[in-house]
């Protein structure tokens, strides 16, 4: 129609957060986890205006459904229903793929309180989320893998309420992370939803550090919410109630030391110690752990001692059910698998897990690589972008800063090497050490592969002429090939030249202004999984020639990092497709990658300052990027074990190589 004038987004105008409440699982707190009734909007007609002068659909007003005269176009239904905590993409098959709005109501009663503040805790909405309670606007967050806390004492009453929440996953080339992921982009409210009643004064939060390993001095800083200075707090910590009192300074917060005699904490005696902190009328418990995390020159020592990461990579997929995972039982499959394989690390990518996995790491005595979805390419130069990664960065730290478990705080995966990404890593680095100055910062690097893909052409090239059952016609054309790239076409068809190419060192070097920022090195490589079809295509010869020279390559080429500093190996693999068998040389069956994992070791254990080590990946996990037909089907099949947890070859090849045996020498 001419002259119809476009749709409009409405700007809602919400109050901000409230302060976010530590532990908030671990307070007594009504939980609003179950069914609650949705309504689908994929024209988002209860977000934006049809043309001006209409508002959207007051879906926040939560009308329930009727079966009378009144003209109803939506409504929501008891009969609609999605369980939180959950994504709607495994609860639903017409939402698997589905991207875009999903508003969500949930009913409850509430008996009068005085003199009382009611918070409500989301623990994770994937990924923006908009709340209104009682048709009232309460808080709107950005980020779909961090807690957010929500003042609604004078929005709630006794009696009838309701909460409203409007669920959009879309992401864009300004969200952290970024429009394209290799994951599903899992929608809805994924993590359990809590009201709490805490006094008008009431802990917030509270960090407790070691901060002399010899004579065991413990530094405790709690924050109060509703008070100034003068209130008095005292903690208690461990079976021997050691116990220290003091007063909060006019920020709220009370900074208070003492010296204990407690055990500490380390993978092999995972000692978890009580502490009970008070302030007025209000009362908060936690198990905490004991130990020093620290870099010194090339290593990375626990305690004072230097030890090495022998990990796995995760994505949050429950090995249950599919789909997000969530709570401590799904935590203990996930974790169970990374005892199995005799690890003591999990890097969990490539966002912030639900707290349950940190909580039980600390039982299970494994160490964590936390991260923040700072993922491929996004818009550096967007000051909403940075706002948004610095926020999630905060979220994250206060959260697990008391996690022992926790000892990386990774700020990016596999970004490109421009000037605005570092600038934007580099403050986003600075926001998290004036949080927590007390663990190594890390990323994911990843190097240009052009120049050595070049350079292993090159070798290939030349070992192929070397081998017999060369055809004459392939040799024709890797003449012409090694010719052209070594302009000497008069030497080409020299015995000498062509040993020298097929006998050229292959080396990476890890250069990137990134690593004079972070502490610890991650690097991620897919030597043998990647690189061979654009060598092929380079070389006009089979693949499958490719990929058996270069696995055989692949012992002999070296990694080093150009600065002095622990270095990881973040990522490697290969797919496989469970029950899939073949000659070693397969790709996508379970012995290539049994026979890849065993050559890719091989070399890391020769990497100079060598930490640790997380493949990619524990479990296979879903991704829409890959759609090849029978072998992925939208799954990324470079997990060691499928998605219903059954085992490929190369778990028992990666358990080997952690046992204490230590085949390939990565921990010496």
């Amino acid at each position: 129609m001419l002259g119809a004038p476009a749709r409009a987004q409405v700007v809602r105008v919400f109050p901000p957060l409230a302060p976010a409440l530590q532990n908030a699982g671990g307070r007594q707190s009504r939980l609003l986890n179950g069914a609650w009734e949705v309504i689908v909007d994929p024209m988002k007609v209860g977000a934006i205006s049809p043309f001006e002068g209409f508002p959207p659909v007051a879906f926040e007003n939560a009308t329930p459904w009727r079966d009378d005269l009144v003209l109803q176009e939506w409504a929501f239904d008891p009969g609609v229903t999605l369980r939180v905590p959950g994504d709607w993409n495994t609860q639903s098959e017409r939402l698997f793929f589905y991207e875009g709005d999903v508003w969500y109501a949930h009913k409850l009663t509430l008996a009068p309180v005085v003199e009382k503040r009611q918070l409500l805790v989301f623990e994770a909405v994937a990924n923006l989320a908009e709340i209104w309670v009682n048709g009232l606007p309460a808080g709107r967050h950005e980020g779909g893998f961090t807690p957010f806390t929500l003042d609604v004492t004078t929005l709630v009453k006794a009696g009838d309420n309701v909460i409203t929440v409007r669920v959009n996953n879309e992401l864009t080339p300004q969200t952290v992370p970024t429009r394209f992921t290799d994951w599903h982009n899992y929608g809805g409210i994924t993590r359990a939803v809590r009201l709490i009643e805490v006094p008008q004064i009431h802990i917030r939060s509270w960090c407790v550090r070691l901060t002399n390993l010899v004579r065991r001095d413990v530094q405790i800083d709690v924050v109060l919410a509703g008070g100034g200075a003068g209130i008095g707090v005292r903690v208690t910590l461990g079976k021997s109630d050691q116990t220290v009192s003091g007063q909060t300074d006019q920020t709220g917060t009370a900074r208070l030391t003492l010296r204990t005699r407690l055990g500490l904490w380390s993978p092999d005696s995972p000692e978890l110690h009580e502490i009970v902190i008070e302030a007025g009328d209000d009362t908060v418990r936690d198990r905490i752990g004991l130990r020093t995390i620290e870099v010194s020159g090339a290593q990375v020592l626990l305690n004072g001692k230097p030890i090495f990461l022998k990990g796995i990579s995760a994505h949050e997929e429950s090995l249950a059910r599919g789909g997000r995972s969530f709570g401590f039982d799904d935590a203990r499959q996930t974790l169970a698998l990374v005892k199995a394989l005799n690890g003591n690390f999990i890097r969990l990518a490539h966002y912030p897990h639900d707290e349950a996995t940190t909580r039980l790491a600390d039982e299970m005595g494994i160490l964590v690589w936390a991260e923040l979805p700072v993922y491929w390419g996004i818009a550096w130069e967007n000051p909403g972008t940075l706002h948004s990664a610095k926020a999630q960065a905060r979220e994250m730290v206060e959260r697990d800063r008391n996690r022992a478990s926790v000892v990386l705080w990774s700020i990016a995966n596999e970004t490109p090497k421009t000037p605005a990404r570092l600038a934007f890593l580099a403050e986003l680095a600075q926001t998290i050490r004036s949080l927590d100055n007390t663990r190594p910062l890390t990323a994911a690097l990843f190097g240009d592969p052009r120049g050595f893909v070049g350079r292993l052409a090159r070798v290939v090239a030349a070992r192929r002429l070397q081998e017999s059952d060369a055809s004459q016609s392939e040799k024709a054309q890797l003449s012409r090939f090694l010719a052209r790239v070594l302009n000497k076409p008069e030497l080409i068809n020299d015995p000498a030249v062509i040993s020298q190419q097929a006998s050229m060192p292959l080396e990476i070097v890890v250069d990137d202004p990134l690593g004079d920022v972070i502490d610890v090195i991650g690097f991620n490589q897919y030597l043998g999984w990647y690189y061979e079809a654009p060598v092929a295509r380079a070389l006009g010869i089979d693949e499958a020639v490719v990929r058996r020279l270069s696995l055989d390559l692949l012992p002999a080429i070296t990694i080093r990092a150009k600065l002095a500093k622990p270095v990881m190996i973040s990522e490697f693999g290969a797919d496989a497709k469970s029950g899939v068998r073949g000659p070693k040389t397969q790709v996508f069956s379970e012995d290539f990658q049994a026979e890849y994992y065993r050559r890719q070791l091989t070399m890391i254990g020769k990497i100079p300052n060598l930490v640790g080590v997380s493949p990619w990946v524990l479990k296979d996990f879903r991704a829409p990027r890959r759609s090849l037909p029978r072998l992925q089907e939208f799954w990324n099949r470079k997990g060691l074990v499928d998605e219903t947890g059954r085992r490929k070859l190369a778990f028992e090849v990666l358990a080997t190589a952690y046992s204490p045996d230590d085949p390939y020498s990565l921990a010496t």
